[in-house]
């Protein structure tokens, strides 16, 4: 049940960023964090087979994203952290079989002990509203500047009104939508991925290393296999945009590659599958792992151009990859995640004019759209066959 009707602040979605901006705004402001998802707070409790729905995601966290966690005076608790924690990257060209092998020092971890851990940081007048959804959104053109919103929970649709709306619900974000700023589909992805729920590992090389693949006959972004305790990953990120993948059907023609799929003859599943199938032929001994069972999961992941990156308007503020804030190079979204949600609390702490915050809130980001510029322009040698495995040779990293 809501405690109140009326509040300052309403997130909506309680992933990283959504959570962080909840934890750090000032703690005078009543707030209320609302996502889709059943999570819980309950940090302590939760176990790792929990049945809770966390985001389609590898589970890295970067060293950027690390930083961030310093800044912030959190140290990552063990029981996150995945017993596995490779230190080394191969990246593989599965068109030259080239393959190289680099040093990046990512925590391995479990998303949903990650997201849940986050959400037991918050403060007491932070409530949560889970397993409920965005319904609708209504400006008042009124001095007091609120907005009501309309809340689809189990118990039925709710009406409530606040003074900030923050939209923190990731690359199909409702509140951007309602806004009338969806994300363009040219820069939209899906990422598909098997969860191989491992009962044990007899090569226990796997474990030691998680690989980038890269083949434009299926998709002109990456794939990724990555060593869990209890599940090995396997995922690729395919394009929405028809005209991308229409090029990559023909390729596949081109190759003559036969379709292995048992289970759907949809685009994205087929491609999965023989991703899967050329890792294999390269090495990748998923015949070492001893599982139980494969499940398929999927989310859509935003690969911005500058111009995707929107901050929102009037009382309507976007944080995260709902704002347009992720790696266009490498998809990586947990820095920009805490970055934006700490430049908005700043913003908050200091003034609630929606024109002021949304000036200074655009002011304080010019450095994560220069960085969104530049993963752009890294991105043009990382998805440059050759000149990529030129950086690769001489030791090089993405």
């Amino acid at each position: 049940m809501l405690k109140n009707q009326t509040y300052d602040v309403v997130i909506i979605g309680a992933g990283p960023s959504g959570a962080t901006l909840a934890r750090l705004l000032d703690s005078k402001y009543s707030i209320l964090l609302i996502d889709a998802r059943n999570l819980t707070t309950d940090f302590e409790n939760i176990k790792q087979s929990q049945d809770i729905q966390a985001k389609c995601c590898g589970g890295l966290l970067a060293p950027d994203a690390q930083t961030w966690l310093n800044k912030f005076n959190l140290i990552v608790p063990e029981k996150v952290k995945d017993i596995y924690q490779p230190e080394f990257v191969n990246t593989i060209d599965l068109s030259t079989h080239s393959v190289h092998s680099y040093k990046k020092n990512y925590i391995n971890l479990d998303r949903t002990l990650f997201e849940t851990w986050l959400l037991s940081l918050l403060p007491e007048n932070v409530q949560c509203l889970f397993n409920s959804r965005l319904h609708g959104l209504k400006h008042f053109n009124t001095n007091d500047h609120f907005t009501q919103l309309s809340i689809k929970t189990p118990a039925g649709i709710q009406e409530i009104k606040t003074r900030i709306v923050v939209g923190a619900d990731g690359a199909f974000s409702a509140v951007r939508r309602m806004l009338g700023k969806g994300i363009s589909q040219k820069d939209c992805y899906l990422a598909i991925q098997d969860k191989y729920k491992v009962l044990g590992y007899s090569d226990k090389n796997l474990t030691k290393t998680h690989w980038a693949a890269f083949d434009e006959s299926l998709t002109d972004f990456y794939g990724w296999a990555i060593p869990k305790k209890d599940s090995y990953l396997v995922g690729l990120a395919l394009p929405l945009d028809a005209s991308k993948n229409i090029l990559a059907t023909k390729l596949l023609e081109q190759k003559d590659v036969k379709n292995n799929d048992k289970t759907s003859n949809s685009l994205a599943h087929r491609k999965l599958n023989i991703f899967t199938q050329r890792l294999i032929e390269q090495g990748l001994t998923l015949s070492s792992i001893e599982y139980d069972k494969v499940e398929r999961e999927g989310a859509l992941v935003v690969r911005p151009s500058l111009n995707q990156v929107y901050l929102g308007r009037d009382n309507c503020f976007l944080i995260g990859e709902a704002a347009g804030f992720i790696s266009p190079s490498s998809a990586e979204g947990f820095s920009y995640a805490f970055a934006s949600a700490f430049y908005l609390a700043e913003v908050f702490n200091k003034t609630f004019d929606p024109i002021k915050a949304e000036q200074s809130y655009r002011r304080k980001i010019f450095s994560l759209k220069a960085n969104i510029a530049w993963k752009n322009l890294k991105g043009i040698g990382m998805y440059n066959q050759t000149l990529r495995n030129m950086a690769l040779k001489v030791g090089l990293g993405f």
